[in-house]
């Protein structure tokens, strides 16, 4: 029978390394406030940066989608919503896998 496993929610980290993104206290590079708690925007530039959903959006508007940090293009923009710090994941274990491969993932706060 399934049994579930409760892990902690992992937060994206700031904006200014590949692989990082909303959240843990840092702050957009172009408003400079703390990204904490406000819907991230994470971009497709060379180093995926991530800012505030609308301070990345208004900047890919005014200065031709070139990333406030490393100046590369960008086409697209991504929007990360914050999870709380006292969020849980759980990860749902089973023999019988929903689909190929797949697990089934919760979130709860």
């Amino acid at each position: 029978s399934p049994r579930s496993v409760a892990v902690p929610a992992r937060q994206a980290k700031g904006p200014a390394s590949p692989g990082r993104g909303a959240g843990d206290g840092e702050d957009c590079a172009v408003c400079a406030e703390d990204m904490g708690s406000v819907l991230v925007g994470r971009i497709n530039c060379n180093s995926s940066h991530a800012f505030c959903f609308e301070c990345i959006h208004r900047w890919g508007t005014q200065h031709e989608n070139s990333c406030p940090l490393c100046k590369d293009a960008f086409t697209r923009i991504d929007k990360l919503v914050p999870v709380p710090p006292d969020a849980w994941v759980g990860r749902l274990l089973s023999g019988d896998r929903p689909g190929p491969g797949g697990e089934v993932y919760y979130v709860g706060g």
